[in-house]
């Protein structure tokens, strides 16, 4: 911070389950000693700020959990009285891209495959499939594909999301949710390309400069996932129970 002529500065973290949520911190352009009474008066109002944080993101999360089950209890009733997963499946499909805001669904419940909308094809399925057997997580969440998933081919498939339940019977039921390439602009501070500046008297080196701002174009990447996607693909599992009733 001292090339943007900051001298002094105290910080406080924000923590969440043990880890790192944010932080709080004041800069000065001088130096500054506080008195021990006036730093105990700025850590109790962060801490006081951290818990009312904490309490609303609890009420937050409880609410979603609650608005969740609701729309996934519905959907289980409905599997069951239309009599199976195949009969449902036209609503199945399109509820489930309009709860993930996905492109296309592909479900298998080891009796078929079901799929509406845009889904992968032969070669990045079975690509997507080893990849997910490769790690003991049920659920796996990627922006992009072609990164994070060995022997990936080209797809139109840029974003997943995959959750695997075992059924009563033994059979493994995948969900697949799947996102298009969506062309990102990501806005920088700081350009890679500046040239070497040799601090002198006569050519001062300028701060300003290490901050100008550079667009990055990011290809192979879809729309971000939001924030309760784990949860949701957790809370799936109450309609596996439905998808795997006898029709």
């Amino acid at each position: 911070m001292a090339n943007m002529g900051v001298v002094g500065a105290i910080s406080f973290p924000l923590m969440t389950a043990n880890r790192l949520a944010g932080l709080i911190s004041l800069h000065a352009y001088r130096p500054r000693r506080l008195a021990p009474p006036a730093l105990r008066q700025l850590a109790d109002k962060v801490k006081r700020y951290e818990l009312a944080r904490r309490d609303y993101e609890t009420r937050q999360r409880m609410e979603l959990t609650d608005t969740i089950e609701r729309r996934f209890d519905a959907m289980s009733r409905e599997v069951i009285d239309e009599g199976g997963l195949e009969a449902a499946w036209p609503n199945i499909g399109r509820w489930l891209r309009e709860e993930f805001a996905a492109d296309g669904v592909m479900l298998d419940d080891g009796l078929g495959l079901y799929s509406d909308g845009l889904h992968l094809e032969p070669e990045a399925l079975e690509a997507v499939l080893a990849w997910c057997d490769s790690d003991a997580s049920s659920t796996r969440i990627s922006e992009s594909l072609s990164r994070e998933c060995p022997d990936m081919p080209l797809s139109e498939v840029a974003g997943l999301l995959a959750s695997e339940v075992t059924l009563e019977d033994g059979r493994r039921l995948r969900l697949l949710l799947c996102r298009r390439e969506e062309v990102q602009e990501v806005a920088w501070g700081g350009n890679p390309d500046k040239p070497t500046e040799n601090p002198s008297g006569e050519h001062p080196i300028a701060p300003r400069r290490s901050f100008e701002r550079w667009v990055e174009q990011r290809l192979g990447y879809s729309r971000p996932w939001p924030a309760n996607t784990h949860l949701k693909l957790l809370k799936l599992r109450v309609l596996a129970s439905a998808f795997g009733r006898d029709e």
